[in-house]
């Protein structure tokens, strides 16, 4: 699937291409990739039929959730750039930057699912993959077993 977003809209959410070492070049094919990845998940949450709906209400919500899931995600790899290029110095400055880029990336993720909560018949959380539940039993005892 294409993404529902463009590269330059996230340009417009405030990041620069500088925030990730890219370049004015490098940005479209980076984001392209990164909103590619989110689109995905978020076929996944809204499902075919609401992703394909001709409703610009629900289309707009799907593309502002793609879009919010996208910011939390370059928010996300902000965070853990800045905390390996950190060298703790025993001042707090680096440690509030961190907080504040959490608080950001939270932020978006509740935008996110304000939209998802927004369009009809949106499974509430994200799927993981699985084939269902697995249980298992483990008996230990000091006793040598009879062969």
């Amino acid at each position: 699937m294409v993404s529902l977003n463009t590269p330059a809209e996230l340009l417009q959410e405030g990041f620069v291409p500088d925030q990730f070492g890219e370049d004015s070049a490098g940005w479209p094919i980076f984001a392209q990739a990164l909103l590619d990845e989110q689109n995905l998940i978020v076929l996944e949450r809204v499902g075919a039929t609401n992703y394909a709906s001709a409703d610009a209400g629900i289309k707009n919500r799907i593309k502002r959730a793609e879009r919010f899931l996208a910011s939390a995600e370059l928010w996300l790899r902000r965070m853990n750039k800045q905390e390996s290029d950190v060298v703790l110095d025993g001042s707090d400055n680096k440690g509030q930057g961190f907080l504040r880029f959490k608080t950001n990336h939270e932020s978006y993720m509740k935008k996110a699912q304000a939209e998802f909560a927004a369009v009809p018949a949106v499974k509430a959380t994200a799927v993981e993959a699985s084939s269902g539940p697995a249980m298992g039993i483990v008996s230990t005892s000091h006793f040598e077993a009879a062969l």
